[in-house]
């Protein structure tokens, strides 16, 4: 099977190959009250393990292909996942606030960026120009 696919072109001529098409994941969610919190947290860890797990076997499959630099890529990934100070926030917020993984997730994210934002603000802010 054929297709003709039509676009802007990066560079003159003809190419043959594989076309892949990228199609944006639904990432949506919905905010759920929920009443079991450590069975929320269960499935928080469930998830997290299967990240983990997912992010292992393509660091192993970069390291085949590209080699151990471009792979460390990953190491930072699973460090995040491994974060006990981001996952304790998220499991407290599970826990009482009463909702689901998703959202706690997203707003202990949230709050961690902003803090970062604004530390990087204020680092800024408090550089000295001197005219000469």
């Amino acid at each position: 099977m054929s297709s003709i696919l039509t676009g802007i072109a990066a560079s003159n001529g003809i190419a043959i190959g594989k076309a892949y098409l990228f199609i944006q994941p639904d990432l949506s969610f919905e905010k759920i009250a929920i009443s079991d919190a450590e069975e929320e947290i269960n499935r928080l860890y469930s998830a997290l393990n299967a990240a983990k797990s997912d992010l292992e076997f393509i660091r192993q499959q970069t390291i085949k292909i590209l080699g151990e630099e471009e792979a460390a890529i990953f190491d930072a990934h699973l460090l995040v996942l491994r974060d006990p100070e981001l996952l304790t926030a998220i499991t407290e917020r599970i826990r009482n606030e009463k909702i689901n993984a998703e959202s706690a997730l997203k707003e202990t994210t949230d709050h961690f960026i902003q803090i970062f934002d604004q530390m990087e603000n204020e680092r800024g802010s408090n550089r000295t120009v001197i005219k000469m």
